[in-house]
């Protein structure tokens, strides 16, 4: 009936409007923490500054450093932003493409984790340090902060 299409078009009124909920790396924050983080070192201006090239990576020598992962600190300070992710990630997959798009190849950014890896619990207990205990990926380095 025509009352019935008239409710379905109109909006609902602002009492059963629902509530906006913000997440940031898998987390609900308020809006005022949202604000806080949606973009941490970008002026007013709205866009980001420049500082530099990415670092080169550090190669470390011996034979038992050839074998082993680097630590999330090593990580982490091997880029000026980093994205940890999973091989079966598909916001990872979504970051990835948003970052290409602005010319960001997924090589310079992403660390692709295996959680068959032994080094897999203690590189997450680290990241837990940062994140929580319960957290989705990616995660987010910029400029050796968690963001």
């Amino acid at each position: 009936s025509q009352a019935d299409v008239q409710c379905l078009v109109q909006p609902p009124a602002p009492s059963q409007a629902m509530a906006k909920r913000y997440f940031v790396n898998g987390k609900l924050v308020t809006l005022e923490a949202m604000e806080q983080v949606a973009a941490p070192g970008t002026p007013k201006g709205g866009k980001s500054q420049i500082v530099g090239e990415t670092p080169p990576k550090e190669l470390q020598s011996g034979a038992d450093n050839a074998s082993r992962s680097p630590s999330l600190d090593e990580l982490v300070a091997s880029r000026r932003f980093l994205a940890i992710s999973l091989p079966t990630c598909p916001q990872c997959d979504d970051l990835a493409a948003a970052l290409s798009l602005r010319g960001v190849p997924r090589e310079a950014v992403f660390v692709k984790w295996e959680k068959s890896n032994p080094e897999y619990p203690n590189l997450k207990a680290a990241l837990q340090k940062h994140a929580g205990q319960t957290f989705t990926f990616p995660q987010v380095f910029a400029d050796g902060v968690y963001q």
